[in-house]
């Protein structure tokens, strides 16, 4: 009885090519980059790897992860449509319409939401995706980042901060308590 034909979405065609591209520009051959995966705990033969490259197996999560470190490269490269522009309109699995190739590596980078969510806009929208795609100590070393910026900018600025911290205390307006 013969299978149903494999039909892989954009997502799908741009991981195998990216293995291609990636692959050759290593001067790998099937039997090395499979080898370079044994090493890696990931059996996957040379026929499969020939197969994914030709369309005709799925890679799923963990065959992406360790092609990836096979290849010395992020998950996210394999994952992101080929462009060499900037402005060039790439398309994705279950991306309604195109989008720019640097808005779509934004989004698969974890930079980024592709769409809006929700109700929120602007940086609101942004604070939500970091804190939803981040993790945890991510999200505090950004903020820790951003708070020794601003210390920097106010001590170059000669302010005192001390001041400016009793004087926020000391307001009537102190939020929802």
């Amino acid at each position: 009885m013969a299978g149903k034909k494999l039909e892989l979405d954009e997502t799908g065609r741009a991981v195998a090519e990216n293995i291609t591209r990636i692959r050759t520009a290593r001067g790998l051959n099937y039997t090395e980059l499979s080898k370079n995966l044994m090493r890696l705990h990931r059996d996957i033969t040379p026929l499969a790897v020939r197969r994914i490259e030709e369309g005709q197996r799925r890679v799923d999560v963990d065959d992406l992860m360790a092609i990836a470190a096979a290849l010395n490269v992020s998950p996210a490269a394999l994952l992101m449509p080929r462009a060499t522009r900037t402005d060039e309109l790439v398309q994705t699995t279950a991306m309604a319409e195109p989008a720019t190739a640097e808005r779509v590596w934004d989004w698969v980078a974890g930079e980024q939401p592709l769409v809006p969510y929700g109700d929120l806009s602007g940086n609101d929208q942004w604070v939500e995706f970091a804190h939803a795609s981040w993790p945890a100590w991510r999200v505090r070393e950004m903020y820790d980042q951003m708070y020794q910026g601003a210390v920097e900018e106010a001590r170059r600025e000669g302010r005192d901060l001390a001041k400016e911290v009793a004087a926020l205390e000391a307001r009537d307006d102190h939020g929802d308590d």
